[in-house]
């Protein structure tokens, strides 16, 4: 058994079913197949189902069902007030209407008429037209007609405003409120100084105005501040007599430190900051002589004869002291390491902490060392490691570039541990590494070219490693 619905998309039209005789024509076919369909004979009748259905439609009007016409849109014509609900208002009659919700009205024709009665909760910001009667307002508002008191704080901002009267009851005026007119002496406080009257000041005082003048022999100034003097001078009389003065003899028990041009000793113009005249003389028996655009001085005999003295800080940016004679002292403390030597090289120049040998082709020359146990080691150039020599021997015409060769004392050393880890007391000679020192482990190779014992170590590779400089 099966069940066909029929017309449910009302493709048989609204008046396929009036109530005449319908049969149904079944075609068959198997499920899947593309062959034509066969037509099963007899057709069936259609029995009561489909009148029951047409008899259902019997209950619409015009061609609409029910619900159609329960759409209050759908409706024309007007409804009787009898058929309103009591809660719809009337426009007229019906008594006096109450009502219980917020009911807002937005059209500008919106008319409310009578005495108002019972309107409450209206809102002053709506009202935009027309104009309150004084008998309306309350007793707090103001009148520009009456006496009023304010007894709350208020401020009036209108430059237009005016009070007149003669101000009895006003208190804690403010005074920066007042922009024009002056208040009469007679109005301002005792504690107010006047020009025209001598005045006390009793607390502490900043005139900083240029244009502000004193006059009077100024009796009672105290504490004034000196460096606010920027005219006039001092008398000598009000000078300390800790104060030196130029035209009398001045005995200074202290240290003093002349910056600027000024200070001069039997020189007339003062010409530097210490200029002293070659017709000078300090101390006995001696006359120096002063060059300060060379930062030289000289000391000279009491013939005038050159001394052995001379002293000179443009060498390098440094001090340079230099000897006529032979220099006798007691102790000579030198802030460096090592002594040295200037010596001149063949080839490339070496760099500090490198081992130089003896050149043989240049007699007198040094030369970057090579080979292991060279036996014409000559030392390890100076200055390694921000380690400075001590003393420079050696200091001849055309040597100031000549590297200076450690010859006694400590220096840093280039070392190459390829021979044998480096420790602290080993013997360190030339290795097959440029420049390079090494462990010196054969004893009969080591005489005549160890350079000095170790004093650092360096257990691989190569490396820095700081030497007690001892050739033998």
């Amino acid at each position: 058994q099966f069940a066909v619905m029929l017309n449910t998309a009302n493709e048989f039209g609204t008046a396929a079913f009036n109530g005449q005789q319908r049969w149904l024509e079944i075609a068959i076919r198997p499920s899947g197949s593309s062959d034509p369909f066969t037509v099963v004979d007899p057709r069936q009748p259609l029995t009561a189902t489909p009148f029951a259905s047409f008899a259902a439609n019997a209950g619409t009007l015009n061609g609409q069902n029910a619900a159609y016409y329960t759409n209050a849109a759908n409706l024309t014509g007007t409804l009787s007030d009898a058929r309103l609900s009591t809660n719809v208002a009337r426009l007229s009659g019906g008594g006096v209407q109450v009502f219980s919700g917020v009911v807002q009205m937005t059209s500008p024709s919106n008319i409310l008429a009578g005495i108002g009665s019972q309107i409450t909760s209206i809102n002053a910001d709506f009202i935009s037209s027309g104009t309150l009667s004084e008998p309306r307002l309350p007793p707090s508002v103001a009148f520009r007609s009456a006496a009023n008191t304010f007894s709350a704080a208020n401020t009036f901002t209108n430059a237009f405003n005016s009070f007149t009267g003669i101000g009895t009851g006003l208190t804690s005026l403010t005074a920066s409120k007042i922009a024009t007119v002056k208040l009469s002496d007679a109005r301002l406080s005792a504690n107010v100084p006047l020009e025209s009257t001598a005045n006390t000041f009793t607390g502490a005082n900043t005139f900083s105005n240029p244009a502000n003048s004193f006059s009077g022999i100024g009796t009672g100034l105290i504490n004034l501040n000196a460096s606010n003097l920027v005219t006039g001078f001092v008398a000598d009389a009000r000078m300390s007599t800790n104060v030196p003065l130029k035209s009398s003899a001045n005995v200074f028990t202290q240290s003093n430190s002349f910056a600027s041009v000024g200070a001069g000793v039997g020189s007339n113009p003062v010409e530097k900051p210490l200029h002293v005249s070659t017709e000078a003389r300090i101390g006995y028996l001696a006359t120096p002589h002063m060059d300060l655009s060379t930062n030289t001085i000289n000391a000279f005999s009491a013939n005038n004869t050159p001394a052995a003295l001379n002293l000179n800080s443009q060498v390098n940016g440094e001090v340079f002291l230099a000897m006529n004679g032979t220099a006798h002292v007691r102790v000579l403390q030198v802030h460096g390491a090592d002594l040295a030597e200037k010596f001149p090289f063949t080839g490339e120049k070496p760099q500090p902490g490198m081992v130089v040998m003896i050149d043989a082709d240049n007699p007198g020359n040094l030369e970057i060392a090579q080979g292991e146990y060279n036996t014409h080691v000559a030392g390890i150039v100076s200055g390694a490691n921000g380690l400075p020599a001590g003393t420079i021997l050696g200091n001849l015409p055309n040597s100031e570039d000549h590297p200076a060769i450690a010859l006694s004392g400590r220096v840093w050393v280039y070392a190459d541990a390829s021979n044998g880890p480096i420790k602290a007391g080993d013997k360190l000679t030339s290795s097959n590494t440029p420049g390079h020192a090494m462990k010196a482990t054969d004893r009969d190779r080591s005489d005549g070219s160890v350079i000095g014992k170790a004093m650092t170590e360096l257990t691989e590779g190569r490396g820095m490693v700081l030497v007690l400089v001892n050739l033998k």
